[in-house]
């Protein structure tokens, strides 16, 4: 392993912010690095952005230059100063907590050469932010083998990439100074697994959304709202829960006795009614009016069959479901039960009974059967009365629970519709921004037709997911999102909403877009990869036809290359351009190798290396050295 530190610093030398502060901050870091990490060697490499890059209405032009050209001479000067044992010239800070200044020295070799990079002809600023950020991830990204690691100690690959640049240490073709800077340009070439994956999820989303809107036929939502009351702590109140209508001994007949306990009865009735109010009142809605809607909407949106518009239809309500609850929704039914119903009539009269002669009142007598019935559906009504009444004289407290729900479940779904309304410009843009590419950088695709873009590939995309997760690609998009997300997929996103995160529509996206990358790159259960590797393709490739290598690919693959346009990219300078080639692979396969050197092409003569790389991309770099 590497026993050091590379950092990278980037700034442009246009403008006074970069001008003025570069210098400190390469000794500050070089001091705060050495300061922390005594043992080990570290190396500083200034990214430099070249006034040229910049036009006068975004700060170039005459005085950019100006900046830029005294900015490089104190950097040259560093440079020269940290390839050679001359007099050090210290960097002086004033910490602020005493008389006497830090001074810093970089020890010699920690700053040894900077990159510069500049647009031209062929690159616009966008190319080159992502020429210098593919740099560096090489740069990075890449480990030496072991023979170049035995030669040479535990060193790094931008060490390595440095150490055979060239001669820094010599002076200048002008006779001013040394040459110990570089101009660099890079190129990539790379399967966009990521990029894709997410434009298809976004598509897939999008096209769900717009599928659950309306309910399907026969939608009913009586379970779904009963499981939310109970998960809320509101199951009493939908079912206006009360004591049991006190029991009755009919084990005596005659008009005497079955008065007598029908008599009995009303009073332990009225008991109970008082006992239930006092309840209500003093326990049961205080408790209730602060109802955890969110554990009830999470614990809803875990159900099957439950997704995010089908929720709201729960919770909000719909004009056209069938059922007239279902169109009231939780939030109407909890409204309703605050409103109407019979109550605070006096119980019925226990009916005047009188026993004949030689035969008694019984039980079973229509009139007394009556008269209990009549009490019965009294002790009903005053219980639902008493419940209605207690909810209502809260309703100032509860309103503002369900308004907070309410305003939730209408604002994550408005997250989802301003997705929607963006998506398909996101991804025509996006696709555009793939299928064209830079000079800089191409992307191996799916042939995306005459409009260059996906929609000739997601059919692919929907039938593997859909035999993925154990469904028909016929089926509703919205169908599919629901089976990919599984138990607890839509319950996840709305818990983010309710924490405050305004980030449900990225929990869903990402949960599509990884399902759909284990598609793409093959690692769903040995299914063949969608979109392969760059690894993979550039082996095949390069292998013979008669080994089973693909001739329609290998012309691909050459046709790609070509496209990479790299004659327009050998950066300024003079001497023979230094190329080095990263490729994807554990190690080093020599038909690679031989593939890419026939088949890139540079306009000149170049010195090349080839190295694996971690990582799914090939990177290009071109560098020219020994400049002053």
């Amino acid at each position: 392993p590497n026993e050091g530190i590379d950092v990278f610093v980037g700034f442009s030398v246009a403008g006074g912010t970069g001008c003025g502060v570069f210098y400190d901050f390469l000794h500050l870091i070089a001091h705060v690095a050495e300061s922390y990490f005594p043992n080990l060697t570290i190396q500083i490499y200034p990214l430099v952005v070249l006034p040229s890059t910049f036009d006068s209405r975004e700060g170039g032009g005459r005085e950019a230059q100006l900046n830029g050209s005294r900015a490089l001479l104190d950097l040259m000067q560093l440079l020269d100063r940290q390839n050679e044992a001359t007099k050090q010239i210290p960097l002086l800070i004033n910490e602020g907590t005493g008389s006497n200044p830090i001074s810093i020295i970089p020890k010699l070799s920690t700053i040894r050469t900077a990159f510069l990079f500049r647009c031209n002809e062929v690159l616009s600023k966008n190319d080159l932010t992502r020429s210098i950020t593919t740099f560096v991830e090489s740069m990075v990204g890449t480990e030496l083998d072991k023979d170049s690691q035995s030669e040479q100690g535990a060193i790094s690959f931008a060490s390595e990439f440095v150490n055979k640049a060239g001669n820094l240490a010599e002076r200048s073709r002008v006779g001013i100074g040394l040459s110990p800077a570089s101009s660099a340009l890079t190129a990539s070439l790379s399967v966009p697994v990521e990029q894709v994956a997410e434009l298809l999820a976004d598509r897939l989303l999008s096209q769900a959304f717009q599928s659950m809107r309306d309910p399907a036929p026969g939608e009913f939502n009586k379970a779904a709202r009963q499981s939310f009351l109970a998960s809320a702590g509101l199951e009493p109140l939908r079912a206006l829960s009360a004591p049991e209508f006190p029991s009755i001994d009919q084990g005596e007949t005659g008009a005497q006795s079955i008065v007598s306990e029908m008599n009995t009865r009303m009073i332990r009735a009225k008991e109970e009614i008082r006992h239930l109010q006092e309840k209500l009142q003093r326990e049961t809605i205080p408790k209730m009016v602060s109802f955890d809607w969110g554990l009830g909407i999470t614990s809803l949106l875990d159900l099957p069959d439950i997704n995010l518009l089908r929720m709201s239809r729960v919770i909000l309500g719909h004009s056209k479901l069938d059922s007239r609850l279902d169109q009231l929704g939780v939030v109407g039914f909890l409204t309703e039960r605050s409103q109407g119903g019979n109550g605070g009539d006096s119980p019925p009269s226990t009916p005047a009974l009188n026993d004949r002669v030689m035969r008694k009142v019984k039980w079973s007598e229509q009139r007394v059967v009556d008269a209990l019935n009549a009490q019965s559906d009294w002790y009903s009504q005053e219980c639902e009365w008493s419940w209605r009444s207690a909810w209502a004289a809260r309703s100032s407290a509860w309103q503002q629970t369900l308004d907070q729900m309410r305003r939730a479940v209408k604002r994550m779904i408005e997250q989802f519709e301003v997705f929607v309304d963006h998506e398909h410009s996101k991804y025509l843009s996006g696709c555009s921004a793939l299928y064209s590419g830079s000079d800089a950088a191409r992307f191996v695709l799916p042939d995306g037709g005459t409009n260059g873009n996906l929609d000739q590939f997601a059919p692919r995309v929907w039938e593997a997911l859909a035999v993925s997760v154990g469904r028909r690609s016929s089926e509703a998009p919205h169908v599919l999102v629901d089976a990919v997300l599984g138990s607890g997929g839509w319950g996840d996103a709305m818990r983010q909403e309710i924490q405050g995160d305004s980030a449900a529509v990225d929990a869903v996206r990402r949960s599509l877009k990884r399902a759909i990358i284990r598609l793409l790159a093959g690692s769903g259960g040995g299914t063949e990869p969608l979109l392969p590797g760059l690894g993979y393709q550039l082996r095949k490739a390069a292998m013979p036809s008669a080994d089973g290598g693909e001739t329609g690919l290998h012309d691909r693959m050459v046709t790609h290359l070509a496209s990479l346009n790299l004659t327009q990219l050998v950066p300024e300078g003079r001497g023979m351009p230094k190329v080095t080639v990263t490729y994807p692979a554990e190690r080093r396969e020599p038909s690679v190798e031989a593939f890419l050197k026939r088949n890139l092409k540079f306009g000149l003569s170049v010195e090349d290396k080839y190295y694996p790389s971690p990582g799914e991309k090939l990177v290009i770099n071109l560098v020219r050295t020994e400049q002053g």
